[in-house]
């Protein structure tokens, strides 16, 4: 009987520990799981961060890029004919040009 006793004890303990090591597992699947969320979320987030950045600046190299065309293109029309009919086919010059 006391054998028998024993026996269910350390059962009892073996499933205990068991039970344990289970919840534990659990909860620290949940909580990697939460922090590979997060830390997708943060990445996402600095990827359109980035993203973005490099729009304005592609936009801001454009927008350059064709106000120096228009420019030069001035400058070309205005060395070979007359100014008049450079503003007449090219439109009237503005400073921010």
């Amino acid at each position: 009987m006391a054998k028998l006793k024993a026996v269910w004890t350390l059962i009892g303990a073996l499933a205990l520990c068991f039970v344990l090591t289970l919840g534990y597992s659990v909860y620290r699947y949940n909580k990697l799981q939460r922090y590979d969320l997060q830390m997708l979320e943060e990445s996402r987030r600095y990827t359109d961060s980035r993203i973005i950045e490099s729009q304005q600046s592609t936009l801001a190299a454009i927008s350059d890029v064709s106000k120096t065309t228009t420019l030069l293109t001035r400058i070309l029309c205005q060395t070979q004919f007359d100014k008049n009919e450079c503003e007449r086919e090219l439109g009237p010059l503005h400073k921010d040009n």
